[in-house]
């Protein structure tokens, strides 16, 4: 077959996809992975709260610490979200949820059969906390066959079929599990030629560890995208420095409008205005064609269905950025020529 894109309901060309989102969870379960209560009375108390209008002030800087935030579990809201994409020019989402945080095949089909925009699901292992038990003893190889048959016959007993690996997860410092998923995960790649998504752990020199594993199981790196470098990399000339290495860095976090980043306190998180400045600057570099941007969606209060920007932010709300600072020529390719390119296999 040509160049295509393996969605849920089958392959598609690449130049079907539209305007794409690259990263965005519509299904997962991640409170047994993330939450993390702030370990007072008042934090103790809201964490186990539902998240709604009177919560949601401290949702909004504690993320992680409340655990329904970290639920997205209603497939009604998912498939009302995802139309609201459809219905502000979306055409494609890759959602990276993996086995070990809720993935769901049929669901994810079910969706997009009902809106009418192209999802591509994601396979593979996310970080050590989540990996289903069988992975501890498996060796690389075993672990790369079952990506290998998500990719070509289906996943989780179904017909349907992942169409990129990822995100595969890495803590810093990385787990001998992770290392062992993050590499076979690169092998899968290698022999499949799919698009290939890591998560990286939280340390200015965790993607650099990153590509030095993928390149000794002989992963190409220009397939390979590392996820969240905007809360990973110091500054934007480092993620130029990235980009160099052959791999597409992905900033990914767009309507994440908190400085304070409980997961790791140390990180001065950008807002939207610091993302685009980041795109800037690898467009000056002449990089814009590996550049890929998303917003990576993983909790309620980001849903408009809690008060947030919602999936349809990133092509609703961001080209009117890009036009306002001079670089309207950049939107097609960042949202549609960019993400086609990478995830066409």
């Amino acid at each position: 077959m040509a160049d295509h894109v393996r969605t849920v309901l089958g392959p598609v060309a690449p130049d079907a996809l539209g305007r794409t989102s690259i990263h965005e969870h519509l299904l997962t379960l991640l409170d047994h992975v993330a939450y993390t209560p702030v370990e007072t009375p008042e934090g103790r108390e809201l964490g186990e709260q539902p998240v709604s209008l009177a919560t949601r002030w401290y949702v909004r800087q504690q993320w992680v610490g409340v655990r329904d935030n970290l639920r997205l579990d209603s497939e009604a809201v998912a498939t009302a979200e995802v139309a609201r994409f459809r219905a502000a020019g979306g055409g494609a989402i890759a959602d990276p949820t993996t086995d070990g945080i809720a993935r769901d095949p049929a669901a994810l089909a079910r969706i997009s059969r009902a809106t009418g925009v192209h999802v591509v699901m994601g396979a593979g292992y996310y970080v050590h906390r989540s990996h289903p038990e069988w992975l501890e003893a498996a060796s690389e190889e075993e672990i790369a066959e079952r990506i290998v048959r998500d990719l070509q016959e289906g996943a989780a007993g179904t017909p349907v079929r992942a169409g990129f690996i990822g995100e595969v997860g890495c803590s810093w410092p990385m787990t001998d599990r992770e290392r062992k998923s993050l590499r076979a995960a690169g092998r899968a790649q290698r022999a499949t030629g799919a698009p290939l998504m890591v998560h990286p752990g939280r340390h200015p020199d965790a993607p650099a560890e990153i590509v030095r594993e993928l390149d000794a199981v002989g992963a190409d790196l220009s397939r390979t995208t590392i996820a969240h470098t905007e809360r990973t990399l110091p500054s934007p000339a480092a993620i130029v420095e990235l980009a160099r290495t052959g791999v597409r860095p992905s900033i990914d976090c767009f309507g994440l409008e908190t400085a304070y980043y409980p997961l790791a306190p140390f990180v001065r998180m950008p807002n939207d205005g610091g993302r685009l400045a980041i795109v800037e600057a690898l467009l000056d570099a002449g990089l814009g064609e590996r550049t890929l941007i998303a917003q990576d969606i993983c909790q309620k209060h980001r849903l408009t269905a809690y008060g947030g920007h919602g999936y349809d932010h990133l092509i609703r709300d961001i080209p009117v950025m890009l036009e306002a600072a001079g670089r309207g020529d950049a939107v097609e390719q960042l949202l549609v020529a960019n993400p086609a390119a990478w995830l066409a296999w």
